[in-house]
């Protein structure tokens, strides 16, 4: 018999020490601060953060010529986690 029936039949009867518990809860909290942290865009630094849409605006050019420009290093992307922000500031001195 699996778990899964086993619950499913009779159930079943945990004991756990609060401190068990307590180490569970704590490790469980820590995973979700750092993946929050990874989705989290940047802090206010006084730099202002584009977005790629945002500067394919600005720059009126599409996605993939700032993927191109990126692969050849006239753009310079900055990532936090997942996200990919553009410096308001480095565009400018390309001539945005």
């Amino acid at each position: 018999m699996n778990l899964q029936e086993l619950i499913k039949s009779e159930g079943i009867t945990l004991n756990v020490k609060s401190e068990d518990l307590t180490a569970f809860a704590n490790q469980l909290a820590s995973q979700l601060l750092e993946a929050q942290a990874r989705n989290t865009p940047p802090p206010p630094t006084g730099e202002t953060y584009l977005t790629t849409d945002e500067v394919c605006r600005k720059l009126s050019i599409s996605r993939v010529t700032l993927w191109e420009w990126d692969k050849k290093k006239i753009t310079k992307p900055v990532r936090f986690g997942n996200l990919k922000r553009y410096k308001l500031s480095e565009l400018e001195k390309i001539g945005a």
